[in-house]
């Protein structure tokens, strides 16, 4: 939450700067319809920037894409403003005689509002395709163990049931379906976790765990199943991973 708000302050900064800049121009240049029109338009630029800030909650970016959003609103408009004093520059070269504050003002409010909806958008559609293509490799590896896994299991279940065919003995039939029947649980089991990995993705609200000491109890669990593999682990003591 605290990292919203300090984003949302930080456009509503921008947003204000270009609201006085408008104030600013009427102030400076005096009376005048003309001057109270442009003043109009320069503030007017602004509503779009406060209005982006108001809706920042409620687009999915993370924190860091917010900032960067903020960081790339605030280049668009010193870019806009720049741009506006070279064409003044060469206008007066040329020997026009330009008003100097206006085509300032109304650059930079201008570069604000085209920034900060542009940079929006563009650091949205960067991290939607990022997740999406995340998505599609955590996917492509849990096809793979869900086929490895398909393919044992069920050689092994085929393998009990031949066996069944063949035999008459009541306790190994016994046996032998426990046997399958665990293996297609196992098979249960897989399928349920490939879900559970999909609708994560699908999720809105966030947690946070630690990788570290999830890895340690799956090894552990591991060891205790498999005493005669050696298991062994090695990552930064104080990884931690999360969805953003």
């Amino acid at each position: 939450m605290t990292d919203h708000l300090d984003v949302r302050y930080g456009f509503y900064g921008l947003g204000l700067c270009c609201f006085g800049l408008g104030l600013l121009h009427l102030l400076g240049e005096g009376e005048g319809i003309g001057t109270l029109l442009e003043a109009i338009l320069i503030s007017s630029l602004s509503l779009i920037v406060f209005y982006t800030g108001y809706q920042l909650p409620t687009r999915s970016l993370s924190a860091h894409g917010q900032r960067r959003a903020l960081g790339l609103s605030l280049a668009m408009t010193v870019s806009f403003a720049l741009l506006a004093l070279a064409v003044w520059l060469v206008w007066l070269l040329e020997g026009k005689q330009i008003e100097l504050t206006f085509l300032l003002s109304f650059a930079a409010s201008l570069g604000a509002a085209v920034g900060t909806r542009g940079s929006l958008s563009k650091v949205e559609s960067q991290e939607q395709l990022e997740q999406a293509e995340e998505l599609s490799t955590l996917l492509e590896i849990n096809q793979r163990v869900l086929r490895h896994n398909l393919r044992n299991d069920l050689s092994v279940a085929f393998g009990y049931l031949d066996k069944i065919e063949s035999t008459t003995d009541r306790d190994d039939i016994q046996d032998d379906c426990h046997i399958i029947r665990t293996r297609l649980n196992a098979l249960d089991q897989t399928s349920e976790r490939a879900r559970q990995i999909v609708s994560i993705w699908e999720r809105e609200t966030t947690r946070t765990f630690d990788l570290v000491s999830l890895l340690k109890e799956q090894i552990a669990a591991f060891r205790e199943t498999h005493p005669d593999t050696d298991v062994t682990l090695s990552v930064l003591p104080n990884r931690r991973e999360h969805r953003s």
